[in-house]
């Protein structure tokens, strides 16, 4: 199952590793630095998936934005962060994914092809 994925971190060295390692899974990848650049290629076409750090820079804040992607209810968000408990940070703004950096590949591969938000 191919899925658009929109990845939203600030770490350049980040977008890359989740990009090369989703397409080579066969998901549709864009990338965005911060919060309006990610806004911007969501509104062009709606991603199935965001990967999204908790520190995005941008904008918006971190929970502005994922309430502006659930709006729709079509696109799952997963929280990313290398600091902290993610799963906490996650639950607090109504979401159910996450993942923890630095990541586990089989996890990541996991959370992005799971059906539903």
């Amino acid at each position: 199952m191919s899925m658009n994925v929109l990845v939203v971190d600030d770490n350049a060295d980040i977008r890359e590793v989740l990009e090369i390692v989703l397409t080579s899974h066969g998901h549709a990848v864009r990338t965005a630095h911060d919060s309006g650049e990610a806004a911007a290629i969501a509104d062009q076409s709606p991603p199935d998936v965001v990967l999204l750090d908790y520190r995005m820079p941008g904008d918006q804040r971190v929970q502005e934005f994922v309430n502006t992607m659930r709006r729709g209810g079509a696109t799952r968000v997963v929280l990313m962060s290398g600091i902290g408990d993610v799963a906490q940070r996650a639950t607090q703004m109504g979401l159910r994914y996450s993942l923890q950096k630095p990541f586990d590949v089989a996890k990541l591969i996991e959370v992005v092809e799971r059906p539903g938000c």
